[in-house]
């Protein structure tokens, strides 16, 4: 099977001849093509080939655009915090109040050099990769979006004691969303990938996310015109992954390393995608011994389970990952059958 023929039957329902698999592995491109950072997260044709140096050492059925939130909030006007191997953060929020963020215009997808970089970055992977890999675009969900824009506390608090200000703040951010997702998918990517915070219980109690975001992500996600993978957001989610089941165009859900497949299988039923689970900040502490036992176990674990992608849990892969430890990725699910 080609991986296109791969994740059809996964998405079908079918079995495929063995798991897909794919890695975030953004920075580490720089890394293996001799890339400066700075110079890698500025021009798209950069980064794609950087990709295609993923590909040489994983030979990936999926690849990723961009892992990079910052860059987002930086089109608002967030002030960025260089780092010096990785992606760059948000060193503050370029709003002091829901009432600011709200008097701010909306980024332009053409005019934001951020935002031009991000949708022509997945547009040159998806060109590099000529159909044989899908890529998947990750981006902020409309219920995080706004903790960059105006700071977690704030965003917090607007959420249960300012709720009308709230609302506009989300209806804004779901623009946003909707806007770029939809450049994402139009420029190649076959699924976006977003890592969702604010619905989860340990953040928001659950009748909160039933009440407050769950509906903004239902509204977001249900105006996309393609699927999307519901990402844990460096939270467990299996507990919970039933509030989330019914939400549109939900291709998936990518959990967290402390997740139990099993438990989340049990609450979904056999016909959901779920994707993951070796941390990818920890990639590069795994000796090649332990990480070939932890693929192991991890594909003896899923072996009846045809509707499970490995990709790495939480965000990327660091760029001073062994590239070995890709190789032996590779070998493990191109050994072939479950």
């Amino acid at each position: 099977m080609t991986s296109m023929q791969r994740l059809g039957a996964v998405l079908a329902g079918d079995k495929p001849d063995r798991p897909p698999y794919g890695l975030v592995c953004g920075s580490m491109g720089a890394a293996l093509s001799s890339c400066e950072l700075d110079d890698y997260y500025r021009d798209p044709k950069l980064y794609a080939k950087g990709q295609a140096a993923i590909c040489a050492k994983l030979d990936p059925d999926i690849l990723f655009s961009p892992f990079l939130f910052a860059y987002e909030a930086a089109a608002f006007g967030a002030k960025l915090a260089k780092q010096a191997r990785s992606v760059p953060n948000v060193a503050k929020p370029p709003y002091r109040s829901v009432e600011e963020a709200l008097a701010a215009p909306l980024p332009s997808l053409r005019e934001d050099s951020y935002l031009r970089f991000l949708i022509e970055a997945t547009e040159a992977t998806a060109d590099m990769a000529q159909g044989r890999r899908i890529v998947a675009a990750p981006i902020t969900s409309p219920i995080d979006l706004p903790a960059l824009l105006i700071g977690i506390e704030a965003w917090l608090d607007a959420l249960l004691f300012k709720p009308e200000l709230a609302a506009l703040l989300s209806e804004r951010a779901t623009e946003h969303f909707v806007s770029l997702g939809s450049a994402f998918l139009a420029a190649g990517a076959a699924m976006l990938a977003s890592p969702v915070m604010f619905a989860n219980p340990s953040i928001l109690d659950e009748a909160s996310a039933k009440r407050l975001t769950l509906p903004i992500l239902r509204d977001a996600f249900g105006r996309l015109p393609g699927p999307i993978v519901f990402h844990h957001g460096g939270n467990a989610i299996a507990e919970h992954i039933g509030l989330y089941a019914g939400l549109p165009n939900v291709a998936g859900f990518l959990l967290s390393e402390r997740d139990s497949f099993s438990a989340a299988r049990a609450v979904v039923g056999s016909d959901t995608i779920l994707m993951g689970n070796i941390s990818g900040p920890h990639f590069d502490a795994y000796s090649p011994e332990r990480l070939k036992q932890k693929l192991d176990e991890l594909i003896e674990d899923r072996s009846g389970d045809h509707r499970w992608i490995f990709c790495n849990s939480s965000a990327e892969l660091p760029s001073w990952t062994p590239p070995e430890n890709l190789a032996i990725v590779r070998e493990a699910f191109q050994r072939g059958g479950y």
